[in-house]
């Protein structure tokens, strides 16, 4: 897989994901691609926490390299054929280690003898539907 993007064909990507495939297996690879959907909601609305970040740059050191394999995996996701249970799966997120909801799907944000403020946790409130295949 390079570190910069570049134009290369839906062979050798695929060749690359089967790869690794292969080194990490593949209930790893949906792990890590959950944990990275999680990480990126919760950068989105600035509530991951040092300790998620921490554990995200240990499973991918080379941001960049990230960076670009998610470039080339939107590629593949919009023009290659997927089954209903596959574009449910691919919008899975999960996070590596404590979420700031603590299982309590909202994120608190501040609290007096009024009133509570949260923020519904953008990986265990959401509710995301599949997109509708034209």
């Amino acid at each position: 897989m390079p570190n910069r993007y570049r134009t290369t064909d839906d062979a050798q990507i695929t060749e690359w994901v089967m790869q690794g495939i292969d080194r990490v297996g593949l209930d790893e690879v949906r792990s890590r691609a959950a944990y990275a959907e999680g990480y990126r909601r919760l950068t989105r609305v600035r509530m991951a926490t040092p300790q998620l970040a921490a554990r995200h740059e240990q499973n991918f050191p080379k941001a960049n390299r990230l960076l670009v394999a998610a470039r080339h995996t939107a590629n593949l996701n919009l023009y290659a054929p997927m089954s209903t249970a596959a574009r449910t799966r691919n919008l899975t997120a999960d996070v590596d280690g404590v979420c700031p909801c603590k299982g309590t799907r909202t994120i608190p944000l501040w609290q007096d003898e009024d009133a509570a403020v949260g923020l519904a946790c953008p990986v265990h409130a959401a509710t995301r539907r599949p997109a509708v295949q034209a």
